[in-house]
């Protein structure tokens, strides 16, 4: 795939306005990943129908990672080369192992963490006190669920670093810890190796760096391992090369999307780290009505881009766009998730009551992105 040729056939204005982190309108966010969306099928279809997720035959691999939008470490290539189910949260907190549980018998699981998380920060901040208003803030009771998922032991020390290390290991072993007691109860045959690492991009050198922990990593997962590598250096690359910078975290989108039902969307429309900052859910509750409300990490992750204090996410936060795009292939889906998000205060008056919320409706038989007016769902 030769992704840096598709890179250029961008508007070079918002190509610019991404590298200097400015905001765009929504409009042009829209368009943006729209033209992504085209470049990449139409020179990848085969590779893109691949890639599609199929939960019934099991995944390759699951990565639990982090909503931040300079954590992305599955392009294109390496989605075709494995089937990938991934989880994203603030933290890269697994509140929620399900994931692991798609795995093929054999294959395996990973933990990623990231240099910078505003998670690990958020809950260092929480943990020594300093965020004691959040426990009488009804409105914040998703973000507080959130922290709490974070042990105080992996992020009180001084050194952010290690403290993101510390939490990446821990959730690890939640992960682990939960998927034993599926396997307990008789919901899964075994659980899969999960592996430890976390991306870089320190000294001018991004990476994917392995973490040491107390267990093995089989042989037969060198080959992902060195995938999920030469993914982070190649996107990396690109990224630097059109100006980008990751000191701050930027996103002209926040993306909510069900993995289990549609490529990456980043992936699919090939773009790079540090644009969009990621909230993906599991919809099946929604499609079959037994939840009207996306979980509380979902939600804590989202008002942390765009709604808590204003957001804290360059491009849709403070000053920015408050752009919110859910992205799926069936009208219905996309209306019962308007109404799910519309529910959270917060994000209703970030989106500014629909009015800076995109539905994505994305057409993989005719290789194109079709918005839909939410104002037809929300009267």
């Amino acid at each position: 795939m030769n992704l840096a040729q598709i890179r250029k056939c961008h508007n070079p204005k918002i190509i610019r306005k991404i590298a200097s982190q400015t905001p765009l309108t929504v409009s042009e966010a829209r368009e943006y990943v729209k033209t992504g969306f085209e470049l990449m099928w139409n020179d990848l279809r085969a590779a893109i129908d691949k890639a599609k997720p199929n939960p019934e035959n099991g995944f390759d691999v699951a990565i639990q990672q982090c909503s931040d939008s300079r954590a992305f470490s599955s392009d294109l290539d390496l989605l075709t080369e494995f089937s990938i189910i991934h989880g994203r949260t603030a933290g890269s907190v697994v509140s929620d192992a399900s994931i692991f549980t798609l795995v093929k018998k054999g294959d395996f699981g990973f933990i990623e963490g990231h240099q910078g998380c505003g998670g690990v920060a958020a809950a260092h901040a929480y943990h020594s006190g300093k965020m004691d208003q959040i426990l009488t803030d009804p409105k914040k009771l998703d973000l507080l669920l959130l922290l709490e998922e974070i042990h105080p032991s992996s992020v009180l020390g001084k050194d952010p670093m290690a403290n993101m290390i510390r939490n990446t290991l821990l959730q690890r072993i939640v992960a682990i810890q939960r998927l034993e007691i599926d396997m307990g109860e008789g919901k899964i045959s075994s659980v899969p190796p999960i592996i430890p690492f976390i991306v870089r991009w320190d000294k001018r050198n991004p990476r994917a760096e392995w973490i040491q922990f107390e267990g093995f990593t089989p042989k037969s997962a060198e080959p992902i391992k060195k995938a999920i590598s030469d993914s982070v250096k190649n996107m990396f690359a690109l990224a630097v090369k059109e100006g980008r910078t990751f000191d701050s975290q930027y996103a002209h989108t926040v993306m909510v999307y069900d993995p289990r039902r549609v490529i990456d969307p980043r992936a699919a429309s090939g773009l790079l780290p540090n644009e969009v900052f990621c909230a993906p859910a599991d919809f099946g509750g929604l499609i079959n009505g037994s939840i009207t409300r996306l979980p509380s990490e979902v939600l804590a992750s989202i008002n942390y881009a765009i709604g808590y204090n204003g957001g804290h996410v360059g491009g849709v936060g403070k000053g920015g766009n408050k752009h919110l795009m859910i992205v799926d292939m069936e009208f219905g889906v996309l209306e019962s998730t308007l109404h799910a998000l519309m529910k959270d205060p917060l994000i209703r008056t970030a989106i500014d009551n629909g009015k800076n919320i995109t539905l994505a409706h994305f057409r993989y038989d005719i290789a194109t992105v079709e918005f839909i007016d939410p104002n037809i769902y929300l009267g």
